[in-house]
């Protein structure tokens, strides 16, 4: 199945055949972090801290300008990151286009109780590239890792999200399994396909669900690169959603892209956490 991360150590990767290039992340703690490296089990220290390493391993045409930022499934504390001695909401990582890099990294003061953590990389939008397929490739190159965390901080401040999940509209029976990324439509209609957000105007996200199971899904908005709550929806099986959407309460900087990070609504014979993470493309923003 696509779009799974089952493991701390299994890879993100992304290959664009046309250009033969291949991009593959993986996440490590340090040992004293691990519960159970097998079943993507891990816990912090008493002040709710995490520490390992993120290790790029590129070959690609050029270098590449990566964005890396966190954020929790379930809970709206923002996640900073220390990275190279400073510690901010998201960092840019600068990645050989051959060999690939290992970047230390800490997330510290995580709120206390069992959580889903998303370490999400991916490239960069500069706005003066002109070139369709550079544009095409950063819009959609997104590295999804995730940990399941036991945090042990008792005094953290918290701002967990309720429970309220709205059942998404369906409008179409899914028969075949699909990889389709998910869809920003600026029409009803899902004609036009939206190119440019803002805060004015109602969109139509449309979301593919080819699993036979339900889905509790949250989107995310990520703002540049800083993550925050904007939904919670629940996804009929085997079926395609369309949920309206607006960003009026939220302040849209450069670019934009919506994350959905989603488990199954009953529990399944697994012996690990199962999550299924779909984007849309990164989106300029006005």
């Amino acid at each position: 199945m696509s779009d799974l991360n089952t493991h701390h150590e299994k890879s993100s990767q992304h290959t664009i055949k046309k250009t033969t290039e291949s991009r593959t992340t993986e996440i490590h703690l340090n040992p004293e972090y691990i519960i159970d490296r097998d079943l993507n089990s891990f816990q912090t220290d008493e002040k709710g801290t995490l520490e390992g390493f993120i290790w790029y391993k590129y070959s690609t045409t050029k270098e590449n300008q990566l964005a890396v930022y966190a954020f929790l499934e379930n809970d709206a504390t923002p996640v900073n990151i220390e990275i190279n001695k400073s510690t901010a909401p998201y960092h840019i990582i600068n990645i050989p286009k051959e060999g690939g890099k290992k970047v230390s990294f800490t997330i510290t003061n995580l709120p206390q109780g069992e959580h889903t953590l998303y370490i999400i990389g991916e490239k960069v939008l500069n706005h003066s590239v002109q070139d369709p397929m550079e544009i095409y490739d950063t819009q959609r190159t997104v590295a999804r890792n995730f940990l399941s965390v036991k945090v042990n901080n008792e005094h953290s401040e918290t701002a967990t999200i309720s429970s309220s999940y709205m059942t998404a509209q369906k409008i179409e029976d899914l028969k075949n399994e699909t990889s389709v990324i998910m869809q920003m439509y600026e029409d009803s209609n899902l004609i036009k396909e939206a190119e440019l957000l803002n805060r004015k105007d109602e969109y139509f996200l449309t979301i593919e669900n080819q699993y036979d199971f339900e889905l509790k899904a949250h989107l995310k908005l990520i703002s540049e690169y800083e993550a925050f709550e904007l939904q919670q929806i629940i996804v009929e099986p085997s079926s395609k959603v369309v949920v309206p959407l607006n960003f009026q309460a939220y302040h849209l900087m450069n670019s934009a892209r919506l994350i959905m990070v989603a488990a199954p609504s009953e529990p399944l014979h697994t012996d690990y956490s199962l999550r299924i993470v779909k984007t849309t493309k990164r989106m300029r923003a006005s």
